[in-house]
């Protein structure tokens, strides 16, 4: 086929386009209804009501600014839960700040959504939140950062000490290999009466990727349109000088 490796290169630069869409765009806005979900269950349990009903429940929203990270929270850590936002696992912790450490895992990132793709860039020091059920926010700062291995994770995780309530974000890593867990440890410092906006957009390395790709494809697609383009020139003189002889 004449113009295969130009169709090649489109397809290649749609589909990354599209998978772009798919993690800044679409995955946000699904992000947004578990969270509207949660707001409204919000005010229908202080109403006396019945809550909403999403074949997933948020227990909890978490906000990591740092990474500009807004993600739901489910009560379980199951490959559904932690497919669509992040999960607590069970026997780790309530999330009701009872001098405990729950623990919420994520998958670093799939080709559609984010989730914890970014929870790496975390360190000591950083902040995040978590508006819980009871309606009130809480701000946890990072004091620990570690990657551990998977065999016997459970005994890396902290024990709370002088009665300090943490919360641990999870993951695996490195990307694409995964045989590490990252943990970011929190302790909560009180309620949040707001939360700090992000800081601006974060690519993380499955975009960047992306882009390379993006920006390799379209320059192999010009250079190829230019050199069709030459060798029609070419074509064109030498006709005109075999008319001329």
């Amino acid at each position: 086929m004449k113009h295969f490796d130009k169709i090649i290169y489109v397809i290649v630069i749609v589909l990354c386009c599209y998978f772009g869409y798919q993690t800044k765009v679409t995955s946000v806005k699904t992000q947004e209804k578990y969270i509207e979900e949660f707001e409204k269950n919000l005010t229908v349990t202080k109403e006396g009501g019945k809550s909403f009903s999403l074949a997933l429940q948020p227990v909890g929203v978490l906000y990591v600014p740092d990474i500009n990270l807004s993600l739901a929270v489910f009560n379980n850590s199951s490959e559904s839960a932690i497919s669509n936002g992040a999960g607590l696992i069970q026997g780790t912790g309530t999330l009701k700040n009872e001098k405990d450490n729950s623990v919420i895992t994520a998958h670093n990132g799939d080709p559609s959504k984010d989730l914890f793709i970014n929870l790496t860039k975390l360190k000591v020091g950083n902040k995040f939140y978590m508006k819980l059920k009871d309606g009130k926010t809480y701000e946890y700062e990072v004091f620990d950062t570690r990657e551990v291995s998977p065999v016997e994770e459970y005994k890396q995780f902290l024990k709370p000490e002088d009665g300090d309530t943490y919360v641990t974000l999870r993951t695996c890593t490195p990307i694409g290999i995964n045989d590490k867990r990252f943990l970011a440890t929190g302790k909560l410092i009180g309620e949040a009466s707001i939360v700090p906006q992000g800081k601006g957009m974060m690519i993380s390395l499955f975009e960047w990727g992306l882009i390379v790709i993006v920006l390799g494809s379209g320059i192999l697609l010009v250079l190829s349109i230019r050199n069709d383009i030459k060798k029609k020139k070419k074509g064109v003189v030498a006709d005109a000088k075999a008319d001329n002889s």
